[in-house]
């Protein structure tokens, strides 16, 4: 499998935007990919506003729920 080179995610902005895309690229509202998230409607409103001191294992799961895989590597 080849490795792809994408730009990293910079701050909680970016990987809100993301996060909000992909749920409206799936048709769902807040309040229902929060249901599935087992989070509150405020939690998915504020990690699409990209608030930075969201409970980073509460994200990850978010993110691998919605199809969003996050990556580390050293530089």
């Amino acid at each position: 499998m080849a490795q792809i080179d994408l730009p990293p995610i910079k701050n909680a902005t970016e990987l809100g935007k993301m996060v909000r895309a992909k749920r409206k690229e799936i048709g769902m509202t807040q309040a229902d990919f929060a249901g599935l998230c087992n989070v509150g409607t405020r939690f998915i409103s504020e990690l699409e506003n990209g608030k930075p001191t969201l409970e980073f294992d509460r994200v990850l799961r978010v993110a691998q729920l919605i199809g969003i895989d996050l990556f580390a590597k050293g530089r």
